[in-house]
C-alpha cells in the first residue's frame, strides 16, 4: 500500500485498472463459500462505480464512490479472490460478485486487495492489520505499513524496519531491512544501507528464510518474472543502465538499455533513447525499436521503480504508443488495433481498458468497443 505509492503521477491517469483474472466455471455454492466470480470489469458512470461482464452487460449497477487514487496505474477496483474493494463515502468495504457487501465499509484508504485469503486494512489509527474474507482480524492492527501476501509471506513494517510475517501474524523474517518487496518465484527484493547510499539504498534478494542469496548492489531492481529480474548497477536517473540477472545474480543480459520492463510471455519491453522495442530471454531484439518509449523510472518508497506493465504482453498483445496515440501489436510487432487511444492498458482476458479524453471504456481484441467510454 503506502510503500508503493509513487511520489509523482505517472502518465497513466486511469482511476482503476482491469486486473487479470481467469474466468471460472460456476459450481453450486457450498455453505460458507463465496460464489465463484466470472471476470467482471469496473466502469464509471455519472461518477459512480459499477461492474460489467465481458459482453458489456451491467452486472453490478453503478452505485459506489470512486477511490481516491495516488497510484494511478495499480490502484484499482478489480475483483481479487472473489471480492472487490469499493468505497462508500470515505470508508472501504468489500463486495461479492452480486454487488452485496461481504464486509461492510469500515476501513480507511489505503486498505488493500485480498491475496491468499487475507487483506491488509487500515483502521484509521495509522496502523495496519490483516482480515479474512468474513472481515475478521487475523492479526491485530500493529504494523506501520503492510503489503499483500505472496507465496505465504507478507512484508510489514515496524518502526523503520521491514520484515515478513506468515498468515498467523508471526514473524518469519524479523524486521531488518530498509525496504522490502513481495516474494516472487521464491525470492524477494530488499534494500539496505539507505543511510550510507542515499534514500534508495541498494537492492539485493533474499530467500524465504531471510538469507541473502544475491548481495545488495543494485540501483533499480524489479521482482523476478519468468526467471529473470531487471536491475541496474547504477542510478538510472543519472546514466545507470538496466539489464537482467538470473536467480544466482549472474547477468544474462548485460546492462545496455535506457529503460526496461519485466519479462511477460517471453518478451520484455526495452528502450534506447526514445524508441521502444522488445527482446527475448537471450537479449535478442525480436521487435525492432520503432515505438515511442512508454517506459520510465520513478522514485517510490520502495526505491527506484519502473512504470509497471504499461507495454507488457498479455494474452498475445501489447499496448504501444506512436506519437500521442496508443494501439496494440502482436508478437510479430504488427498492429492489430491501430493507434487511436489517449491511453491503453494491457488486455485482461477478452477486454482491455482504454481512455479517450477523460472517459474510460473497454475494447475487445478486434478493437471494437464493448463499453463506450464514460466517466
Amino acid at each position: 500500500m503506502l510503500r508503493k505509492i509513487a511520489v509523482f503521477v505517472i502518465i497513466c491517469i486511469l482511476v482503476f485498472s482491469c486486473g487479470k483474472q481467469d474466468e471460472t466455471k460456476e459450481e453450486p455454492k457450498k455453505s460458507g463459500e463465496l460464489l465463484p466470480v466470472k471476470q467482471l470489469f469496473p466502469i464509471a458512470q455519472n461518477g459512480k462505480l459499477g461492474y460489467i461482464d465481458a459482453d458489456g452487460n451491467i452486472v453490478i449497477s453503478p452505485q459506489f464512490d470512486e477511490l481516491y487514487v495516488r497510484k494511478a496505474y495499480r490502484d484499482s477496483h478489480e475483483f481479487s479472490e472473489d471480492l472487490a474493494r469499493v468505497v462508500i463515502g470515505d470508508r472501504i468495504g468489500y463486495i461479492d460478485s452480486t454487488g452485496k457487501f461481504a464486509i461492510n465499509p469500515q476501513f480507511h484508504y489505503p486498505s488493500g486487495h485480498f491475496s491468499e485469503g487475507l487483506a491488509a486494512v487500515h483502521s484509521g489509527d495509522d496502523k495496519y492489520g490483516y482480515i479474512d474474507k468474513i472481515g475478521r482480524f487475523v492479526t491485530e492492527s500493529q504494523f506501520d505499513d503492510a503489503d499483500e501476501f505472496s507465496e505465504g509471506l507478507a512484508a510489514v513494517k515496524i518502526g523503520n524496519a521491514w520484515g515478513y510475517i506468515d498468515k498467523k501474524g508471526r514473524f518469519a523474517i524479523k524486521p531488518q531491512f530498509d525496504i522490502a518487496s513481495s516474494f516472487s518465484e521464491g525470492l524477494a527484493m530488499v534494500r539496505v544501507g539507505s543511510a550510507k547510499n542515499g534514500y534508495l539504498g541498494i537492492g539485493g534478494y533474499i530467500d524465504r528464510t531471510g538469507q541473502l542469496v544475491i548481495n545488495p548492489r543494485f540501483g533499480a531492481a524489479s521482482e523476478f518474472s519468468e526467471g529473470l529480474a531487471m536491475v541496474s548497477l547504477g542510478d538510472v536517473r543519472i546514466g545507470g543502465k538496466p539489464g537482467y540477472i538470473d536467480k544466482t545474480g549472474r547477468f544474462v543480459i548485460e546492462c545496455q538499455f535506457d529503460d526496461a520492463s519485466s519479462f511477460s510471455e517471453g518478451l520484455a519491453a526495452v528502450a534506447i533513447s526514445d524508441r521502444l522495442g522488445y527482446i527475448d530471454r537471450t537479449g535478442q531484439l525480436v521487435i525492432s525499436l520503432q515505438f515511442d518509449n512508454s517506459l520510465g523510472f520513478f522514485e517510490t518508497t520502495t526505491g527506484l521503480d519502473f512504470i509497471p506493465g504499461v507495454s507488457d504482453f498479455s494474452d498475445g498483445l501489447a499496448a504501444v504508443r506512436v506519437g500521442d496515440r496508443w494501439g496494440y501489436i502482436n508478437r510479430e510487432g504488427e498492429f492489430v488495433i491501430n493507434p487511436q487511444f489517449d491511453e491503453a492498458l494491457p488486455f485482461s482476458g477478452k477486454l482491455a481498458r482504454v481512455r479517450i479524453g477523460d472517459r474510460l471504456g473497454y475494447i475487445n481484441r478486434k478493437g471494437k468497443y464493448i463499453w463506450n467510454p464514460t466517466k
